[in-house]
C-alpha cells in the first residue's frame, strides 16, 4: 500500500510549517526593512508566503519519505529556491515595485508556468527511473525559456535606474536566505517530531 499521512503526523506537520514559516518570513522582512521599513501588510504578506512555501515543500518531501535532518531539509530548499526564484529571473528579472508593466498579465502566466515546469521537470530528473522519463524531465526544464518569456517594448519607472542592479542583488539574497532558513528548519523540526509517513503495509 502507498504511503500514507496519520493525523499525528499531519498535524506536526502543520506546525513545522507555521513555525518555519513564520521565522523566515520574519527574517525576510528584516532584510527588507534595509531598503525600506516594511508595512504590516508587507510583514503578514511574507509570512503567508513563507508559511505556504513551508507547507509545499512539508508535502512534497513526504511523498519522498520526509525529512530525515536539516542537510536533507536545505537541499529541499535550495531545489525550491530553484523553482520560484532562479528558473523564473532567467527569463523575467526581478523589477523595482514602481515599475510600470503593461503585460503583467502574460508576465505572471509565464512566471507559474515556468514554476510548475521546472518543478516537474526537477523531480522527474531526480526521481524517475526511466530514461524517457528523465527526457520528460529535460524538456520540461527547458520549455518555458525556448517559448521566452514575454517583454513589453517600453518599460516605464519612477525609480532611479541605479537602484536596480542592488535591488537584484538584494532580492536574490533574500530569496536564497529565505528559502535555506525555511529548508533548514523544516529539517530540523522534521528530525525531532519525527515527520515520516507510516511505512507499515498491510500484506494481502
Amino acid at each position: 500500500m502507498p504511503l500514507m499521512l496519520n493525523l499525528s503526523m499531519l498535524k506536526s506537520l502543520l506546525v513545522a510549517a507555521l513555525w518555519a514559516g513564520l521565522s523566515s518570513g520574519l527574517l525576510l522582512t528584516a532584510i527588507q526593512s534595509f531598503q525600506a521599513m516594511p508595512s504590516l501588510l508587507e510583514i503578514l504578506v511574507n509570512v503567508s508566503l513563507a508559511v505556504a512555501y513551508a507547507l509545499l515543500l512539508g508535502g512534497a518531501s513526504t511523498l519522498r519519505g520526509g525529512l530525515s535532518d536539516w542537510r536533507q531539509g536545505l537541499c529541499w530548499g535550495l531545489a525550491g529556491y530553484s523553482i520560484f526564484f532562479v528558473a523564473p529571473s532567467l527569463g523575467l528579472l526581478p523589477v523595482v515595485p514602481t515599475t510600470l508593466d503593461t503585460d503583467i498579465e502574460a508576465r505572471q502566466l509565464w512566471w507559474l508556468m515556468t514554476v510548475f515546469d521546472t518543478a516537474l521537470g526537477l523531480w522527474l530528473l531526480m526521481f524517475s527511473k526511466t530514461k524517457l522519463n528523465q527526457l520528460l524531465g529535460l524538456v520540461l526544464l527547458i520549455s518555458p525559456h525556448a517559448i521566452g518569456a514575454p517583454h513589453p517594448e517600453v518599460i516605464g519607472s519612477v525609480a532611479n535606474a541605479e537602484i536596480e542592479p542592488y535591488f537584484m542583488i538584494v532580492t536574490a539574497f533574500a530569496n536564497a536566505l529565505l528559502c535555506m532558513v525555511l529548508g533548514g528548519l523544516m529539517g530540523l523540526m522534521a528530525q525531532k517530531k519525527s515527520l515520516k509517513p507510516n511505512t507499515h503495509t498491510n500484506r494481502v
